[in-house]
């Protein structure tokens, strides 16, 4: 029984510990994401303009 209970522990300590570090990355990633997302924006908001003046 004792095994069983150290076993379930260990597993649950594992899967918290890979949780923790997939939830890590994931907002690094999402970070990185809305980064880019807002230069992408601001170039082509900027091009869109520069187009509009010289029509």
């Amino acid at each position: 029984m004792r095994d069983t209970e150290t076993a379930a522990r260990d597993a649950a300590d594992k899967a918290r510990k890979t949780s923790a570090y997939a939830t890590l990355w994931m907002f690094i990633t999402l970070l990185i994401g809305a980064f880019v997302a807002s230069l992408a924006a601001t170039y082509g908001g900027r091009r869109r303009d520069l187009a509009i003046h010289t029509l």
